[in-house]
């Protein structure tokens, strides 16, 4: 099961996501990446509030095909994306007030569920969706009791923690 979850999210989900914003894009107007970056470069922020408060406008919902967005089609689609746009949102976000994050993704164990986000790389922030969240203590024993032990698996790279 674990080997299965590494591929997909190591090798299939890369190509797949990169179809996906190369779609996105085809035969939109040039503007409207330049609005796009333009707005990227309105996001001033100087504080981990700040993050929270762009990620506060950020809206889930469901994709029919799981995929990465870019940030600049995050920007594009007005912050609407499932978790794993979230997830990239914040790091971006994060990386912007010199914090170091990586997305990570959590797992239901015997079945294909799963959810994206962001964790800085301290442990001490969260990122889930339009949250975020302080943690303390040991961050994978944070993540999972922020959801009610709903997801069991953690994977931090290749890694199943």
């Amino acid at each position: 099961m674990r080997a299965v979850l590494r591929l997909r999210h190591y090798a299939i989900a890369p190509a797949v996501s990169y179809a996906m914003n190369k779609r996105f894009w085809h035969g939109r107007d040039k503007q409207e990446w330049a609005f796009a970056r333009e707005k990227m470069g309105d996001f001033r922020p100087t504080c981990v509030d700040d993050v929270a408060n762009l990620m506060g406008g950020f809206q889930w919902r469901r994709e029919r095909i799981d995929w990465v967005p870019w940030i600049e089609t995050i920007f594009a689609r007005n912050y609407q994306d499932d978790c794993d746009g979230a997830a990239v949102l914040g790091q971006w976000a994060l990386k912007k007030i010199g914090i170091r994050s990586r997305p990570v993704h959590l797992w239901t164990s015997g079945s294909a569920e799963g959810h994206d986000v962001c964790v800085s790389e301290d442990g001490k922030i969260l990122i889930s969706n339009s949250d975020l969240v302080r943690l303390d203590g040991d961050w994978v024993a944070a993540v999972k009791s922020y959801f009610d032990g709903r997801f069991d698996m953690v994977q931090d790279g290749w890694r199943f923690l």
